[in-house]
């Protein structure tokens, strides 16, 4: 009671599959989390969607959560885009609920105070893919997170490195390991 969430200040997609191709997404603000009001997905907001997101340029977007992108439930794929300079309480760069492919990206100068980059959490809803993207230089939160009770979502072949906070946060650094 009292509280307020809001989704995609520049993109909402729910329930819907549309593909995003070849945009630039930028300067979007949603509540930070101030007078019980939540922002997600300040850039693009996807609910129980398989939208596609391609060679997008997603840039200096704000909010609670997912500063970049937010997904939640659903197949979205997410390719060959750059995420840059967003920032969020958690996820400044992407916030993955209950599935999402994140591939090929480059993601870089991201800032959240938990997760700078990407925070990810899978579930019986739906499982995160995180695999080939480049996460570098987040100046505030780590570059990955994954949550503690995930044991599902997969990450392989990501090159992350230098991001203020650590390269990986809540789980064990996969530096090593399955081509990271």
């Amino acid at each position: 009671f009292g509280t307020n969430y809001y989704w995609g200040a520049g993109v909402y997609c729910y329930a819907a599959s549309p593909t995003i191709l070849g945009n630039i997404i930028t300067a979007n603000s949603a509540p930070q989390g101030t007078a019980s009001r939540y922002g997600y997905g300040s850039g693009i907001a996807c609910l129980e969607s398989d939208a596609t997101i391609t060679r997008t340029l997603i840039a200096a977007n704000s909010g609670y959560g997912g500063g970049g992108i937010m997904t939640e439930v659903g197949r979205a794929r997410i390719t060959d885009n750059v995420i840059c300079s967003n920032s969020a309480v958690m996820g400044g760069g992407a916030l993955l609920f209950s599935g999402a492919q994140f591939l090929n990206n480059t993601v870089v100068g991201n800032s959240a105070q938990f997760a700078g980059h990407i925070y990810a959490s899978s579930d019986a809803f739906g499982q995160c893919l995180i695999t080939d993207n480049i996460l570098c230089n987040a100046t505030n939160g780590g570059g990955i997170y994954v949550d503690s009770a995930d044991k599902i979502t997969q990450m392989a072949f990501n090159d992350v490195w230098n991001n203020t906070g650590g390269d990986c946060v809540g789980v064990t650094n996969r530096t090593g390991l399955n081509g990271n």
